[in-house]
């Protein structure tokens, strides 16, 4: 009796598209597999995925992880000429409070409706 060759395990994914797109899928892997290079679907699958992230991935490793995050710049006055537009009291309130010791003027909260 012929030993029985074990089949790897496998898992499938859903791709959304009608039958030409599975047909083109289904061609462009053919047309890897004509190569002549010892691959599977998985493998082609993995690859490209890994270059797929690597060409559009962000590249936050490259921002120092003690960045002064300052949510402040100093701008001249003729480049401030923007509403500003707060949705809560209170919250501004809560804002304020710890900083009222570092402010020149007094700041005054304006109930203003469109």
């Amino acid at each position: 009796m012929a030993a029985e060759r074990k089949r790897a395990s496998s898992f499938k994914i859903e791709i959304p598209g009608d039958t030409s797109k599975k047909a083109s899928i289904l061609s462009k892997i053919h047309e890897v597999k004509q190569l002549n290079r010892p691959v599977n679907n998985g493998d082609i699958l993995d690859h490209v995925l890994d270059a797929f992230i690597e060409q559009h991935k962000c590249h936050l490793d490259t921002v120092p992880k003690n960045t002064n995050m300052a949510t402040f710049l100093q701008v001249p006055k003729k480049n401030v000429d923007q509403n500003v537009f707060m949705t809560a009291e209170s919250s501004l309130s809560k804002l304020v409070e710890p900083l009222k010791t570092m402010l020149d003027s007094v700041m005054a909260t304006l109930a203003r409706t469109l």
